[in-house]
């Protein structure tokens, strides 16, 4: 099968699981030092437990459950548990004693999908309380299974679900030139001899993992592969990252550090609020107005009289909302009289800028007339009267 599938899209179905060479060791493959991953599993799945064809025995883990690589978010969807070991460690001669598989997809592209190996050894001292909760919901989640100081392999191989030991030529990963999967083996996480126990005899004596005959063979065996890598295979296809991160560690950092800040700082739950924490924190509570300075029984002290409603203060039926419309259009009143004054007075201006020069022209034209009048001696009743108004020159000067 190995010969249909194109060398640089991953590793085929007769390569995948990866099995290095003994000779091979973790120094002879590339590190990126630059790579991050970040799992994260703020709750608990219902992690009932299904046994079907091909696939071990699933958990009903919570979908919450998170992986971020290089600021790439996939979430799980699927996860499995067998009896015994698929993946091998480097110069190891035998596989891990059982195994967790975990299919987590991007949650912008779902057709993107990567796949996570837990190894698990059976250890009486060691082994982690998640597995004995399996079934119920309990309190431990699967950040509880991850070892953050250890590094991580990742290669591109095939994707291993309804997959057998037995029968690979019709599954269409195994067919595909192209379709591969990112594979993360996260470092050995442990398990007691009786959680072990009880997981394989839950899967042993379910009719899918049983031989139908003495000709048949099981359904429900792993995905084996006996073929092992070559050290310039594997250069191709596989690199160490070396470590991984968990999300309750990073924010547990992040609070031991907020601790030891000194000063005002801004928190991320109040953004816009200026905190100090000498005079506005008090435990776990922030009081944005300072801390209190009465307590409980003092504050029910000051409402004692029942009888008397506890709001006596004289409310105004005028708003802020009110007051503010009057003042506007008070102002927009003066406004428009204003800008009317000056456009009259500007027009008047214009309409009567020769007022006064018409004015003087009037009187001494009415003087010249008067004077003439005087000389040829005509009278007129009252005109004595009006020529002293208009004219300096004595009446009782006229011939």
């Amino acid at each position: 099968m190995s010969n249909l599938r194109d060398p640089v899209s991953g590793l085929s179905c007769s390569e995948t699981p990866l099995l290095p060479g003994r000779a091979i060791s973790r120094d002879d493959i590339a590190k990126c030092n630059s790579c991050t991953l970040v799992f994260a599993s703020p709750n608990t799945g219902p992690k009932t437990l299904k046994i079907g064809p091909k696939n071990g025995i699933e958990i009903d883990e919570s979908p919450m459950t998170q992986m971020t690589y290089n600021n790439q978010t996939f979430s799980l969807f699927r996860s499995f548990i067998w009896p015994m070991g698929i993946h091998r460690d480097f110069k190891s001669e035998m596989k891990y004693d059982m195994e967790m598989h975990l299919y987590l997809r991007d949650i912008f592209k779902p057709n993107n999908i990567i796949a996570v190996s837990i190894p698990i050894t059976i250890s009486d001292s060691k082994g982690q309380p998640y597995f004995s909760e399996l079934g119920t919901k309990g309190k431990y989640t699967l950040e509880s299974l991850i070892t953050t100081d250890m590094p991580v392999l990742m290669y591109k191989g095939t994707d291993l679900r309804d997959r057998d030991s037995y029968n690979t030529a019709t599954l269409p990963q195994c067919n595909s030139k192209s379709d591969s999967v990112i594979w993360f083996v996260l470092s050995t996480t442990y398990i007691n001899s009786n959680d072990a126990k009880n997981i394989s005899d839950l899967f042993y004596n379910n009719s899918y993992a049983k031989p139908k005959s003495k000709k048949e063979k099981a359904e429900n065996t792993p995905p084996i592969c006996d073929k092992e890598i070559t050290i310039e295979r594997i250069k191709q296809m596989a690199m160490i990252i070396p470590t991984i991160n968990t999300k309750t560690n990073i924010d547990r950092l992040a609070s031991e550090n907020n601790k030891s800040t000194k000063g005002i700082y801004l928190t991320r739950a109040l953004q816009c609020q200026r905190i100090d924490p000498i005079t506005d924190v008090s435990g776990d509570a922030v009081y944005l107005k300072g801390l209190p300075q009465t307590n409980l029984q003092q504050e029910l002290d000051r409402n004692i009289d029942l009888d008397k409603p506890l709001d006596t203060e004289f409310k105004s039926p005028i708003r802020a909302k009110t007051m503010e419309t009057y003042l506007g259009i008070f102002l927009g009143i003066l406004f428009g009289l204003a800008i009317f004054g000056i456009v009259c007075y500007f027009i008047m201006t214009y309409v009567y800028h020769k007022y006064d020069e018409t004015i003087d022209n009037n009187n001494t034209i009415i003087s010249s007339t008067m004077k003439k009048l005087l000389k040829t001696g005509y009278t007129v009743p009252g005109l004595p009267s009006l020529i002293a108004q208009q004219c300096p020159v004595p009446v009782s000067g006229a011939k």
